[in-house]
């Protein structure tokens, strides 16, 4: 960031087989204070892939005490984890919710409720 003249990062997408473990424990407190949004694929999909479910959750409480909102995005793995700078975002309290909870949701339920009306159409069209 310094040889380059960034002063801050909105976006760090972070998609770095396996690393994203050892750069995000190594990297200072200062680093993250600038950046803005991060985006992460965690491979604790990969059998023996050296990432653990212990390290995510040391990683997500890292961020958290750095004041970044948490928002993981897939289902049983951490394969698709938000990280989000209160600071530097501006998002609210109740935004974040929004994006965690409801939207998250309700996209869920609706591709749900498509996938069975789906079904139904092509069960009836069998017939």
């Amino acid at each position: 960031m310094t040889r380059a003249g960034i002063d801050t990062i909105d976006l760090l997408k972070m998609d770095i087989e396996g690393a994203e473990i050892g750069l995000i424990q190594t990297a200072s407190d200062e680093i993250f204070s600038k950046i803005t949004q991060i985006t992460v694929e965690f491979h604790d999909f990969v059998p023996g892939g050296g990432v653990s479910a212990h390290q995510v959750a040391q990683i997500n409480k890292r961020l958290q005490d750095l004041g970044f909102y948490v928002i993981k995005f897939s289902r049983s793995l951490n394969t698709d984890v938000l990280f989000i700078n209160r600071k530097l975002s501006g998002i609210s309290t109740a935004e974040y919710w929004y994006i965690k909870y409801i939207n998250k949701y309700f996209h869920g339920i609706s591709r749900l409720l498509r996938s069975s009306l789906n079904l139904i159409q092509d069960a009836g069209n069998e017939q």
